[in-house]
């Protein structure tokens, strides 16, 4: 049985998430740390060729799939996949990307188990340390 959601603790997080998405190369350094969670997928990228167009890292969280901005931007290009198929394709700011990930990210994260939530939380801590609010 995992722990219940504290509706705190993703508050928290989508402000800390929010902070560090809104720097300079911040969905570059909060997508690949949230990569490191057991419970959520990285899928690295690959340079465009000739014939073939750039594909961005990529976060996957659920029905959630959110791309490292190409080149570092504000906003943070995400999709709603059901089933395999994108519903929604958007680019978010870095208070809603936040909030999404945040949410989506807690849920995932607590279906797992501890460990996933466990490592979910350590690195909101240390992504906290780069927004200052440490």
């Amino acid at each position: 049985m995992t722990p219940p959601i504290h509706e705190h603790d993703a508050q928290a997080a989508a402000g800390i998430l929010t902070a560090v998405l809104a720097e300079p190369g911040g969905s570059l350094t909060v997508l690949t740390q949230l990569g490191t969670v057991p419970a959520f997928t990285y899928r690295e990228g690959r340079p465009g060729r000739l014939f073939r167009a750039a594909v961005p890292d990529t976060l996957v969280i659920g029905e959630w799939e959110f791309d490292v901005a190409l080149p570092p931007a504000t906003l943070v290009p995400a999709r709603h996949v059901v089933k395999g198929i994108a519903v929604q394709n958007t680019e978010l700011t870095p208070h809603v990307a936040g909030q999404v990930l945040a949410t989506a990210g807690f849920v995932r994260a607590a279906e797992s188990g501890t460990e996933s939530l466990q490592r979910l939380e350590s690195v909101v801590y240390g992504l906290s340390a780069i927004a200052g609010q440490d």
